[in-house]
């Protein structure tokens, strides 16, 4: 196309029409030229095949200004102004950037907002749905009217609390509000010695009440209490209690073997039908308490004296249904923290009827925060496996199986710079997700190594990396492809066939004008026979994709492109794959637009001639 200067002499009939011709031709193209139009008003428009940008006309009339490019694509800052904030495309910084009380809406009714206020940054859903935190695609935890769902489809869901380099590691637990001394009881993992404690801030700061190390060794500041006339009863006919009866304190035997004092599992001294013996033997020891008939068997443990409803702590067993319960005391009443029943069924927290080997329950509606400094690890019901190490070598891990000489499953979480969480069966890997959001499958090693975010392996000529099976004949989609303008695309089938489709609603288009240049542009093309050099024996059709230029959108890649330092280091490859070919792709299917149009011009000249050649043929 060219440009016009816009002014139409006098001259003859056929001159004229071609000077018209061509000035609607220069309207039609928007001054479509390597150089700008010879006359210009303000606000007229000039494609620049030069720049390859669309542009226009100043209100001064003295100079161009860059709209788009001719692509379709905006390569320039963009500024949005709103009422009192504005959204500022950067193009230098490559970001969207949103001014303080700008916000980014979704949803008809604005269900979700993400903004900063100038001090907070603030996700906000309206309340008419779930606030989920996905991964894969499945819903990891969910805010509801019912407070944070923690879920996991894959079952291997952990939250784990990690302090920094010399720093604790630690859960905080404040019941009313916090407000008064003894609310507050912290679980913490020390990184100066390494040991596992309890705390509460009885006395105004935190006090160590309870302490394990990683022998296994337990410390305890309270005392085990017991109310005036309540026993520690041991033995299966209460052969010895432990009780203050208001008055006294008394340790009873009832005489039908010793009572012994024990250290280091060596008997010390022995209470016995002949008196007292001091000894130094080695033996097994064990502490019973058994309840009278029909009651509970309990063990108590109030710290500070146990005047504060969260210093006491109990641990029992119940008469009336056998479940082992450990239970604290902090709201007023006896809550179980832990319950477990005659078949091995454990609960945790609010799970007090166990149905299967272990439940954990807690109703809470405190909001997760990813950006909190403890990393909430206390919110909502909490598996937490932690390995000190570490590092790429540390790892935590569950393991399933009858025998250690059988084979095993294993979920194995690595952690370090690598983390990744791993599937194991038999010592071969078969789930790998790594620290890229990068998920592979594999066939019992791990030796498939591909650049993507689902890797899976092929089996064999008849079986599917990937089997989508709709159970009905009836229309169905199996697959949706997406991004933030909306559904670009599917595959989906009928009875009997299968449809990939891209996005060509009208309402998605605009600027539609009919392909005018199809022959000329079709003859661009060169077509070849060939064979891939992977299979030599099998000749086909088809195009050298650098030489598609007349439709480019039916391209992916660019000529001789290999992988680069940059693409490496932007998480796009791994570092084995520098300077490995980056090879062309092409969807010949893009290509259908201009053999219609190409066939469709060739029809009219042949309908012409034809018409042409019926005429002379009457004459």
């Amino acid at each position: 196309m060219s440009t016009h200067d816009y002014s139409l002499s006098n001259q003859s009939g056929a001159s004229f029409r071609s000077d018209l011709n061509n000035a609607l031709a220069a309207i039609l193209s928007n001054n479509s030229n390597g150089s700008a139009p010879s006359t210009t008003v303000a606000y007229s428009i000039w494609a620049d095949t030069t720049s390859g940008k669309l542009k226009i006309r100043n209100s001064a009339n003295d100079a161009f200004v860059d709209l788009i490019n001719l692509d379709g694509t905006i390569a320039r800052d963009l500024t949005l102004t709103g009422a009192s904030a504005n959204i500022v495309f950067d193009q230098s910084d490559n970001a969207l950037e949103f001014a303080d009380n700008a916000k980014a809406t979704f949803g008809t009714g604005a269900d979700l907002t993400i903004s900063h206020d100038g001090g907070n940054s603030i996700i906000n859903d309206s309340g008419t749905g779930e606030l989920k935190l996905q991964r894969g695609g499945n819903t990891m935890v969910a805010l509801n009217a019912t407070g944070i769902e923690i879920t996991d489809p894959d079952g291997t869901g952990r939250v784990t609390i990690t302090g920094f380099e010399s720093s604790n590691a630690q859960i905080y637990l404040a019941a009313d509000e916090g407000d008064d001394n003894g609310d507050t009881w912290a679980i913490q993992s020390t990184a100066s010695t390494n040991v596992f404690r309890f705390l509460n801030d009885t006395s105004g700061s935190q006090v160590t009440k309870w302490t394990m190390t990683t022998d296994g060794d337990v410390t305890q500041t309270g005392h085990l209490l017991l109310p005036d006339s309540k026993q520690l009863r041991l033995g299966g006919g209460n052969d010895l209690t432990l009780e203050h009866d208001g008055s006294n304190s008394i340790i009873n035997d009832n005489g039908t073997g010793e009572l012994q004092i024990k250290r280091a599992g060596n008997t010390i001294l022995s209470l016995n039908s002949t008196g007292i013996e001091i000894t130094d033997p080695s033996a097994a020891a064990e502490v019973t308490i058994t309840g009278f008939e029909g009651n509970n068997a309990q063990l108590v443990l109030q710290a500070d004296e146990g005047d504060d409803d969260a210093d006491k702590w109990r641990i029992r067993n119940v008469a009336s249904t056998n479940m082992f319960k450990i239970e604290n005391f902090s709201t007023g009443s006896y809550v179980a923290a832990l319950t477990a029943d005659t078949s091995g069924n454990i609960g945790l927290g609010g799970a007090t009827t166990p149905a299967s080997l272990l439940n954990i329950q807690k109703n809470d509606s405190t909001a997760y925060d990813a950006t909190a400094a403890d990393g909430q690890i206390g919110v909502g019901p909490t598996l937490y496996l932690l390995n000190g190490q570490n590092t790429q070598t540390g790892v935590c891990q569950i393991v399933f199986g009858m025998r250690s000489t059988e084979e095993q499953v294993r979920i194995v979480a690595t952690g370090g710079t690598g983390e990744s969480l791993r599937f194991v069966l038999d010592d071969e890997e078969f789930f790998h997700f790594d620290n890229a959001g990068r998920l592979t499958l594999t066939a019992g090693t791990n030796s498939y190594n591909s650049n993507g975010y689902l890797r899976v392996p092929v089996g064999g000529s008849s079986l599917g990396a990937w089997v989508s099976n709709s159970g009905s004949t009836s229309a169905r989609k199996h697959m949706r492809f997406e991004n933030p303008n909306n559904t670009v695309g599917s595959i989906s089938t009928s009875a009997s066939a299968t449809t990939f489709a891209t996005s060509s609603d009208y309402r998605l288009k605009e600027n539609v004008v009919a392909i005018s240049d199809g022959i000329t542009r079709l003859k661009t093309l060169k077509p070849s026979r060939f064979n891939w050099k992977a299979d030599a024996t099998v000749t086909v059709d088809g195009f050298l994709a650098h030489e598609v230029t007349a439709v480019p959108e039916a391209i992916v890649g660019t000529k001789d492109e290999v992988v680069t330092q940059a693409m490496i280091d932007a998480g796009d490859y791994d570092s084995t794959k520098l300077n490995d070919p980056i090879y062309q792709e092409i969807d010949q299917s893009k290509i259908v637009p201009l053999l219609t149009a190409a066939l469709q011009e060739a029809v009219g000249k042949i309908e012409t001639l034809e018409t042409k050649v019926a005429a002379l043929e009457a004459a």
